[in-house]
C-alpha cells in the first residue's frame, strides 16, 4: 500500500469504465473523463456488449489515454471491472459506469483526499441526480460496519476509488449482479482498510435506467429472485440476525407498490426471514407511509 505525503504527491489514477449496449452514455461519460482537471494515467473502457454498435464514440475512444477491452458478451458489471482492474496501471484505481458523469473536479478532489490522509486505503463520495437539483451525501468520515449493515447508504462504483495494490487483493465478486458495491466495501472495511467518505457530491448519477440493476430489482423473475439476496446470504454472519431480517425486507419489499409479481416477492421473504417477521416488515412499511 502507499503511504506517506511524498509518495502520495505524485499519485497516479487509472480510470475503468464499463459499459454494456449504451454508447450514447459511455459518450457522455467517457466525456467527463477526459474534462477532468486532474487527468488520468490512462482509462480503461470495458465493453461488455462487444457486437454491439459502438461506432458513436470511436473519435473518443481513439485518445491516446484510451484504452478498451473487451469481455466474451454479457458476462456482467464486475466481470467487467476485473478485467480493468487486471491491465491497471496507475497507483488509485477509479471506477465509473457509463450511465454516470463525473464533476470536472472529480480527480483533483479524490487526490487531494489520498494527499491529506495518509493511512486512507480507498474513498467514496456524494452524488448528484443528473437533470435535477437532488444531492444524495452521506455525512459520515468514513464508511463503517454500523452505516453498512443499514445499506449502502453512501455511493454506487462511480463514486469510489481504492489503491490499485489492495484491489487487486480483493477484485470484485462476478458472481454477484447486484449489491456489487455493498460487498466489496464489506470486504474491504473486513480487511481492516480505511474508506475515507468525502461529504460532498462528486458526479451526477443516472436513476433509474432501464437496463441499470435499480430497475432490474423490481422484476421478478426465477433468475433475479435467486440473485436478488445472494450478497445479503453471504455476508449473513457479518451482519448478524437483526440486521439480516431488516436487509432482506427492504431488498424484498421495498417500493413493493412498483414491483411486478407482489405475492411473489412477499413469498420470497418470508422463505428467508419467516411470515411473521415478515409481516411486522409490513406493518412497520405501512406506519411510515401513514406518517409522510
Amino acid at each position: 500500500m502507499l503511504s506517506g505525503l511524498e509518495q502520495r504527491s505524485t499519485l497516479s489514477f487509472s480510470v475503468i469504465i464499463t459499459s454494456f449496449e449504451r454508447p450514447l452514455f459511455l459518450l457522455e461519460s467517457l466525456t467527463s473523463v477526459l474534462s477532468q482537471e486532474l487527468a488520468p494515467v490512462e482509462i480503461i473502457v470495458v465493453n461488455d456488449s462487444p457486437s454491439f454498435d459502438y461506432s458513436a464514440c470511436e473519435t473518443l475512444l481513439s485518445n491516446p489515454l484510451c484504452k478498451t477491452l473487451f469481455t466474451q458478451g454479457q458476462e456482467g458489471a464486475n466481470r467487467a471491472r476485473n478485467i480493468g482492474l487486471s491491465e491497471a496501471k496507475g497507483d488509485i484505481v477509479a471506477f465509473l459506469d457509463d450511465d454516470d458523469v463525473w464533476f470536472p473536479s472529480y480527480l483533483r478532489r479524490i487526490s487531494e483526499v489520498y494527499q491529506a490522509f495518509s493511512n486512507v486505503s480507498s474513498t467514496v463520495c456524494g452524488k448528484q441526480i443528473l437533470g435535477s437539483e437532488l444531492i444524495s451525501v452521506n455525512k459520515a468520515n468514513y464508511v463503517s460496519d454500523a452505516e453498512l449493515k443499514k445499506g449502502n447508504t453512501f455511493c454506487g462504483f462511480s463514486g469510489f476509488t481504492c489503491e490499485a495494490e489492495l484491489l487487486k487483493k480483493h477484485c470484485l465478486d462476478e458472481s454477484l449482479s447486484n449489491a456489487q458495491d455493498w460487498d466489496l466495501y464489506i470486504r474491504l472495511l473486513c480487511s481492516g482498510a480505511l474508506i475515507k467518505n468525502i461529504p460532498e457530491p462528486l458526479f451526477f448519477y443516472r436513476a433509474m435506467v432501464e437496463s441499470g440493476i435499480t430497475y432490474k430489482n423490481h422484476i421478478y423473475n426465477e433468475k433475479n429472485a435467486s440473485l436478488i439476496l445472494k450478497a445479503s446470504i453471504k455476508h449473513k454472519e457479518w451482519l448478524g440476525e437483526q440486521a439480516f431480517r431488516r436487509r432482506v425486507s427492504w431488498m424484498t419489499l421495498n417500493n413493493l407498490k412498483r414491483k411486478q409479481h407482489k405475492l411473489k416477492w412477499l413469498a420470497l421473504c418470508a422463505k428467508h426471514i419467516g411470515y411473521w417477521e415478515t409481516l411486522k416488515a409490513i406493518l412497520i412499511k405501512t406506519k411510515h407511509m401513514e406518517k409522510s
